[in-house]
């Protein structure tokens, strides 16, 4: 089975955890080059940079009129992730409340 692009799965980190858990520790993971993908169009190239930072930084830069824009749909990725990641951590803190479970009856 193949994977696009999985960021943030550095060791200890919030994805990282919970793919861990979910994987049992049974999946190897690679950093990222630095500049991961091209976006090519007629009249514009592109190169996308590792980490949300470079890649705000990057489109900031590159469409500069565009600022608010782009800014705002960073803090709403954040946001989604937020959520996304509570409910998550109510998964895998039930999931580990499970395992515990079965591991005392026998």
């Amino acid at each position: 089975m193949g994977v696009h692009y999985v960021g943030e799965m550095y060791r200890g980190s919030r994805y990282r955890t919970l793919l861990d858990f979910v994987t049992d520790g049974h999946v190897d993971w690679s950093a990222m080059p630095e500049r991961y993908d091209r976006f090519i169009y007629p009249d514009l190239t592109f190169d996308a940079r590792s980490g949300a930072a470079r890649l705000r930084e990057d489109l900031i830069a590159r469409f500069p009129h565009e600022r608010g824009a782009i800014e705002r749909y960073f803090e709403d990725v954040v946001s989604a992730a937020r959520k996304r990641w509570t409910i998550l951590r109510l998964l895998i803190d039930s999931g580990r409340r499970s395992t515990l479970q079965r591991q005392q009856e026998t």
